[in-house]
Parts: C-alpha cells; sequence; structure tokens
C-alpha cells in the first residue's frame, strides 16, 4: 500500500471559524469540553447570544473534528456528523476541518481515528503535561505539526467505513442501555418510592388505598407486610483486598484488579500475581462503590475480576426478593448526599459506619408482583450489551493501529 505522509496542518484548517455579533444569531446550541467524549455527546445546551457563556466561540460545520485542548487523556474528542444549526463550541476545542482543495485526497473520518490512537493520545498527553499552563493542555501548533501516513482515498474511506460500522454497533448498545436503566428507575420509583407496585388484584396498591405503616428506621411509611433490613443484614457486602501497588502490571494475568477508577466504565487497569482469596471475586450484576473522592458506583460485568481496597461490592443473597437494582437506587442516594457534604479540596471517605448506617426495604411478592426477576431481566440485558460493547471496543482499539500502519488492509 502506497502511503503519503502529511502533516495535519498541511491539509486541515484549525480553528478556522469563530462567531461574532456579524453573524446576527439569536440563540445558539453550545456543546462544553465536558460533555463530548470519544464522539459521544451526553449534553447540548441553548443559549441567548447575549447569555453564552465567553468560552462558546467555535463554528462547526459536517464532520468538523473536535480535539479539547485540556488534559488529552480524558478524551473529550469526537466528529460532528451534520450539527445542529447555530451550533457552537467551546475554545477549550480545538477544531479541525479538511480543507476544500483537499477532500478529495483525505477524508476526515479516517483523519479522525488517526487521531483518536491510543499512542496518539499518550503522546499529547505527554506534551500537555510539560506545558506551562496552569493545567496540561496542548495548543493548535501541537495537533497542527503531527505528521501522518495516508493511503489513498479509497483506502482512506473503507477503513473509517469499518470503524465507524464498529462505532455504530458500540453506540446503539449504549443507546438501548440508557433505555433500560431508565426503564428499571422509573419501575423502582413507581414500585418503591410511590409504592404503586400491583397488588393481588393487579390495582396500584398505595393509590388504591393499600395500608401503610409507618417505620421508624427510614422516617417514612412502607406497605403492611414489608420488612427494613440493615444493609448487612439484607445483603452480602464485602470490602476489597489491599492489593499490593508494587505489584501490579499492564501485563494480563489471572487476577484483573478493580480500583475506584475502574468502576464507571467497568474496565481493567491494571493486573496482579499477588495471591487472594476468592471472596473477592467479583460476579456478574454485583453492586460496586467506591469509598474515596468520587463514590462512583456501578453492576459489574463479569466473573472473573478481583475487587482492590477501599471498594465495596454488594450481592444479593441466594433466596432473597431483593435484587442488586433495587439495591443500586436504594443506595445510591444516601451515597450521592455523602459526595455531595464533602468540602472544597477535601477528599471524602466513605466508611464502614456510613454503610453500617444504611438499611434495604425487604418487599413481599405476591401471584403477580415478583420485583426481583423483572429487575435481573433487566439487568441481564444491559450487561449482556456492556459485554459486547467491551468485546467490539477492543476489536476496535486492536484493529485500529493495524489498519493505520497498513498490516491489515479491507477488500
Amino acid at each position: 500500500m502506497e502511503l503519503k505522509k502529511c502533516k495535519i496542518k498541511d491539509i486541515c484548517n484549525i480553528n478556522s471559524s469563530s462567531i461574532s455579533s456579524k453573524d446576527k444569531i439569536e440563540e445558539i446550541i453550545y456543546l462544553d469540553t465536558s460533555n463530548l467524549t470519544q464522539n459521544e455527546i451526553n449534553s447540548l445546551q441553548p443559549f441567548s447570544f447575549e447569555n453564552a457563556p465567553s468560552r462558546a466561540q467555535r463554528k462547526v460545520k459536517h464532520n468538523t473534528i473536535l480535539y479539547s485542548s485540556v488534559r488529552p487523556n480524558q478524551k473529550h474528542y469526537g466528529i460532528l456528523s451534520n450539527p445542529e444549526e447555530h451550533m457552537i463550541v467551546s475554545s477549550g476545542f480545538i477544531t479541525l476541518d479538511i480543507k476544500p482543495e483537499k477532500v478529495e485526497e483525505y477524508d476526515a473520518m479516517f483523519l479522525y481515528y488517526i487521531l483518536t490512537q491510543d499512542w496518539v493520545t499518550s503522546y499529547l498527553q505527554t506534551i500537555a503535561e510539560n506545558s506551562v499552563s496552569a493545567y496540561p493542555s496542548i495548543n493548535a501548533n501541537d495537533l497542527g505539526n503531527l505528521c501522518f501516513s495516508f493511503p489513498n482515498i479509497n483506502s482512506q474511506r473503507k477503513i473509517a467505513k469499518s470503524l465507524s460500522n464498529l462505532d455504530r454497533k458500540i453506540s446503539l448498545n449504549r443507546s438501548i442501555n440508557q433505555n433500560l436503566e431508565n426503564l428499571a428507575k422509573q419501575i423502582y420509583d413507581y414500585w418503591f418510592v410511590q409504592f404503586d407496585f400491583p397488588d393481588e388484584n393487579g390495582r396500584p396498591y398505595k393509590s388504591s388505598g393499600g395500608q401503610m405503616v409507618y417505620n421508624d428506621k427510614i422516617k417514612r411509611e412502607i406497605p403492611i407486610g414489608w420488612e427494613i433490613f440493615p444493609l448487612f443484614e439484607g445483603a452480602d457486602v464485602q470490602y476489597g483486598f489491599p492489593f499490593s501497588t508494587e505489584l501490579f502490571t499492564d501485563e494480563k494475568t489471572s487476577i484483573p484488579v478493580v480500583r475506584i477508577r475502574d468502576i464507571l466504565d467497568g474496565t481493567i487497569s491494571a493486573y496482579s500475581s499477588e495471591p487472594t482469596d476468592e471472596k473477592y471475586l467479583l460476579q456478574e450484576g454485583d453492586v460496586v462503590i467506591g469509598m474515596d473522592g468520587n463514590f462512583h458506583m456501578n453492576y459489574w460485568h463479569d466473573n472473573r475480576s478481583y475487587l482492590n481496597q477501599r471498594c465495596v461490592r454488594i450481592r444479593t443473597k441466594a433466596g432473597s426478593v431483593i435484587s442488586s437494582t433495587q439495591i443500586f437506587y436504594e443506595l445510591k442516594p444516601y451515597i450521592k448526599a455523602k459526595e455531595a457534604s464533602v468540602k472544597g479540596s477535601t477528599v471524602g471517605h466513605l466508611s464502614d459506619k456510613d454503610l453500617k448506617g444504611l438499611y434495604l426495604i425487604n418487599p413481599q411478592s405476591n401471584r403477580i408482583f415478583d420485583p426481583k426477576k423483572i429487575f435481573d431481566n433487566i439487568l441481564s440485558m444491559t450487561i449482556h450489551n456492556r459485554q459486547q460493547i467491551i468485546q467490539l471496543t477492543k476489536q476496535r482499539d486492536e484493529l485500529l493501529p493495524l489498519l493505520m500502519n497498513g498490516q491489515v488492509s479491507i477488500k
């Protein structure tokens, strides 16, 4: 495969256009750097032109590549496909647009995938950490001076299409999971907050006059016949193992270690050769919580990872009617309130005492009300999709450098 070397600045217009009063725009749709991660936009904000943030400056269009200038390792980057009219992005982004005279030689999506390779991210992070600014950052010249090898335009488009197909499947699974999580939360609120679960006759319990009794432990009414258990009685609770950081390695071993940083994304960032007890082994559906800093919460998705210290896993007990989903949503308000109570630069800590002050509702099922079965089915689908996301992401990340350096070709 014949390759052509060139710098980004030779094929792209960088930070090419900014908004001004001459544009006569009344309202903008604003994208901040924190709301874009690995081409996933989680929020867009409408503003009147007069009230827009001072950083709302950069104009974008179809196939504009966005790359955050701050902390490249946080991966706040993406490529826009037919953005909304009057969409404006933060000046914290560096914008790249293929020059009009180069669009028949260079494909924007291919360039996006080149820039998102792990080695490129690591290289830019190194530059950022050596910058003179108050925080690790890069500038337009750092991106513009990057030099890459490009195959012919047809090969670029084939490679980009193959990788974007994987990304579309990943994005679809994330969207499905978001809908499943919204559904689970809606059902939880209806059954365990409003207590309008179906009674023996299929009617909403509380709204139909179902009897309620005040419970002093949780300071609210619950349906008659339901119980309140301390967390450690209603579920199986296990703290993580104090793995030695000196024995951590990037090389895969039989002991993948789940640290606080891994909980939200469900990733593994370290392995160990240190022997440990099987009681620290996680299972699919375990609720995992970080106990320092941000108290991240998530469901775990495999049966082979071990939990590190300063994390806790909470598992349903055999024969219990309490599900992982119920545990997650009952504990979340307390965990988030504890997190919010931490002041200033103080690092928050979730203690054994904190957890022992928490309670779980033990519902009473009936012939048509089986909350654990419903919640477990939803969680099973969510975990299956998450496993697919992890596998597809792994395939994409392994395929990306091979396609870029010509070791693998697409016919």
